[in-house]
């Protein structure tokens, strides 16, 4: 396409730090770019190394870009929602280059699907991850080819690994246990001294696990830089060595810094039950506590004022806390109404947005001690869930400073045990007892659902019309009930287009309120992930094609040659 003028593709309104260069989707049109450091890629281009732009992934990326700055103007979308799925967007164009592939809309469904196998195939990551990832590059590429994002990933074949029974909840309570244990032995062996004191500093833990932290490059031995046989190297590297011992600056001991402002950062949201961004965003290095039972109410007390922050520490971390808030005011003397958690970062914009990186520091402990890294958000819902348990819903939302329908859906995990036990009492009597509808019975005495409007068939165990306003109706999750559903949507249907009485046209009229009760029932099924939405699909497609469900086969013979005897 020659002439074609390649737009700006620039992501405005997105915090950066001073070094960070911006989001540009032009990069991606040059073979190489998605594997190119950011700060080099531009230099790259300009000198000829990435060859020309692949013009044909123009449209792709237009799309793409407008949608994202469009979400991100209307916050709909969050920086750091963008800054990942830039992230994985690069992976899926470098997987494409791998592959010698051409990044066109006609061909994504097919390069996604690729992808999605190449991921599968990957030993190294979890299921979690390849799910992750699979999903995150669906909510990418979906809306170019105007597909609904979990239907697309729905394709995939990867699905979201689920832990259930009583064995899930208690492995994430130590596992959690076990993870709150290990920071704490990491803040308990790096106090002020040890962050002033000799490099290196090894972090040791009670099963003889050790971790080394060089606070830049690993100190060699003395012995082996006096190898060095040009003389002028050998000072400059003794001198250097030494002059990296000497410096004891909270910028040159940023590692350690960093690392326990990590654990202790974990340890507060494990205790406070408080969100990522609210933590980070804490402000105060001084606190009032007010009784509240066990636990206490935080106000950060500033030189002109008391602030609420809405949180709650049970009172045996206060002392912690309190110690953790002497050793930042050593670090960072002079700066009480500064960040609670002031991470040695040169972030300038995004020092209190960054979860996008959160807990770095830590995640690389974890991984070379060989132990599992539980993420903020795991440790907030352990303990919404143990304070649900314990006392109720209310308190658990309460804790997490939600609602508890904002609880309920995003937070409260099933305790399976109980789950079981009611669901078997539930069913208890039902195998025997087949509805007159579709669906089967609780027991055998009908009774009108509460919310059934009014002109609604009266349940009778004889109508299966009035069965699905039963209350004692239960529905099941097979295709042959969804299948029965359809059918009877469309005898329903059939019954009121003949119907010639004067109140046909009614919404009172009950075959009219029967096929909206089923028509709710099939949005319900619709709505559920997994493969209902395909039962669904495949019961329409066979009533239109005339293949009724088995119990409706002869109604439906009646209706059509109503003539014969």
């Amino acid at each position: 396409m020659p002439g074609t003028v390649i737009p700006d593709l620039r992501l405005r309104g997105l915090p950066r730090g001073p070094n960070q260069s911006p989001i540009d989707l032009r990069y991606l049109l040059y073979r190489g770019a998605s594997t190119t450091h950011q700060r080099k890629v531009r230099k790259e281009i300009d000198l000829g190394r990435l060859g020309g732009p692949q013009l044909g992934r123009l449209p792709f990326l237009e799309m793409t870009h407008r949608r994202w700055q469009e979400a991100l103007s209307a916050k709909i979308m969050s920086a750091p929602t963008v800054y990942g799925l830039w992230g994985r967007l690069r992976a899926f164009v470098a997987f494409i280059e791998t592959e010698d592939q051409q990044l066109t809309v006609d061909n994504l469904l097919n390069l996604y699907l690729a992808y999605c196998e190449r991921i599968k195939r990957r030993a190294e990551l979890q299921a979690t991850t390849r799910y992750h990832y699979s999903l995150a590059v669906a909510q990418v590429v979906a809306p170019a080819l105007a597909l609904d994002v979990r239907k697309l990933q729905w394709k995939t074949k990867i699905r979201s690994p689920r832990r259930l029974g009583s064995h899930a909840s208690k492995e994430n309570l130590e596992e959690t246990a076990s993870f709150v244990q290990t920071l704490l032995e990491v803040t308990e062996q790096l106090p002020i001294n040890v962050i002033r004191g000799p490099l290196p500093v090894k972090v040791s833990f009670e099963d003889s696990a050790e971790y080394t932290l060089h606070c830049g490059r690993p100190h060699l031995p003395v012995d082996r830089l006096k190898g060095i046989v040009d003389a002028s190297k050998r000072k400059r590297a003794l001198d250097a060595r030494e002059r990296r011992a000497n410096d004891t600056s909270t910028v040159a001991r940023a590692q350690l810094v960093n690392l326990r402002i990590d654990a202790e950062l974990l340890i507060f949201i494990n205790q406070t039950g408080s969100n990522l961004t609210q933590a980070l965003q804490l402000l105060g290095g001084r606190f009032r506590y007010q009784s509240a039972g066990d636990y206490y109410k935080m106000t950060a007390w500033k030189n002109r004022a008391n602030h609420p922050v809405d949180l709650r520490v049970h009172k045996r971390y206060r002392a912690h806390f309190d110690a953790y808030l002497k050793w930042r005011e050593s670090l960072f003397p002079g700066d009480p109404d500064g960040l609670t958690f002031p991470f040695v970062w040169n972030d300038g914009d995004l020092a209190t947005r960054r979860t996008y990186w959160a807990f770095s520091s830590c995640r690389k402990l974890m991984a070379a001690i060989g132990r599992p890294f539980v993420p903020a958000a795991q440790l907030r819902k352990t303990t919404g869930n143990f304070v649900n348990r314990c006392a109720s819903r209310q308190v658990a939302a309460e804790l997490l400073n939600n609602s508890q329908k904002t609880f309920r859906e995003n937070y409260e995990e099933v305790n399976h045990q109980v789950a079981v036990a009611e669901l078997v009492s539930f069913w208890s009597g039902a195998e025997a007892l087949a509805a007159a509808g579709p669906g089967w019975c609780e027991d055998a005495v009908p009774q009108l659902r509460s919310d059934s409007p009014d002109g609604a068939p009266m349940p009778d165990c004889a109508s299966g019309a009035g069965c699905l306003f039963c209350e004692k109706n239960r529905d099941l999750r097979t295709f042959d009930h969804v299948w029965n559903l359809a059918s009877m949507h469309h005898l329903k249907l059939a019954e009121l287009n003949a119907d010639r009485s004067p109140h046909k046209g009614g919404h009172d009229h009950p075959a009219a309120l029967v096929v909206e009760r089923i028509m709710a029932k099939l949005d319900a099924f619709t709505a559920l992930e997994g493969e209902y939405q395909d039962w669904v699909d495949e019961a329409k497609l066979r009533v239109g094609e005339g293949r009724y469900h088995p119990f409706y086969s002869a109604a439906f013979d009646l209706l059509e040659s109503p003539g014969e005897s």
